[in-house]
């Protein structure tokens, strides 16, 4: 459910565990339940129509950089969260997004954001020490309490949006979806994207049930 950190000597054992009971939870459904996850994504994705909330916080998912750069469906979640701030003067963003000090996925996010408009350097947060996901969220909620704004826009890739819910939902954060794309377009890359997110929805989904089952605090506590 998420990267495997050295620091923590339970991580690993922990994220077998819970990936061992989602792969038992499909087979034994005959891939039912892997099937319920993957139309869930296409649903959302397909779906999920822009927003227009006004003042909220915009919390921009970072990706996996390409030799320092941002790829192209990273460029579509940085221009959408321009957009917005361009559209509400009062809205702001915290930039998720780890990596090597000075060139995170949320400085790289950052200095786009001020190169398209310099005057955007005030309502721009980063949150960039965080190993995956869900703890960029988790700081970012801690920061979003810090500021008293508890309504959270999510921006990105449309076959990446369920997982963000998912996660959101876990944090008990009021939230709404925004799609970097204007519609959803199908080709291989995007198709293989939405099958590896359905498997993720469903590792995150049932792991986290199965480990509330057996009340395994510990596992829950890292979704949490």
């Amino acid at each position: 459910m998420d990267r495997l950190n050295s620091h923590d000597p339970y991580r690993q054992r922990d994220t077998l565990h819970s990936l061992c009971a989602t792969l038992c939870a499909c087979v034994l459904s005959a891939g039912l339940i892997y099937l319920i996850y993957l139309v869930r994504v296409v649903r959302i994705a397909v779906t999920t129509r822009e927003t227009n909330s006004q003042g909220a916080c915009l919390l921009v998912f970072g990706k996996r950089l390409a030799s320092g750069l941002p790829d192209f469906d990273f460029q579509a979640r940085i221009h959408a969260a321009y957009r917005l701030l361009t559209a509400d003067p009062h809205s702001h963003a915290i930039l998720l997004g780890g990596g090597q000090p000075g060139s995170t996925e949320a400085d790289v996010a950052f200095h786009q954001l001020v190169n398209l408009n310099p005057r955007l350097v005030n309502r721009l947060r980063l949150e960039a020490e965080s190993e995956n996901t869900l703890e960029n969220l988790r700081n970012a909620r801690e920061l979003m309490v810090s500021t008293g704004n508890r309504q959270a826009v999510l921006i990105s890739n449309r076959y990446h949006l369920a997982r963000c819910a998912q996660f959101a939902h876990q944090l008990a954060l009021e939230f709404e979806l925004h799609p970097a794309e204007n519609r959803m377009t199908w080709n291989a890359p995007t198709a293989l994207a939405v099958l590896r997110e359905a498997f993720c929805l469903c590792w995150l989904d049932l792991g986290t049930r199965w480990a509330r089952l057996i009340g395994h605090t510990r596992m829950v506590k890292r979704v949490t």
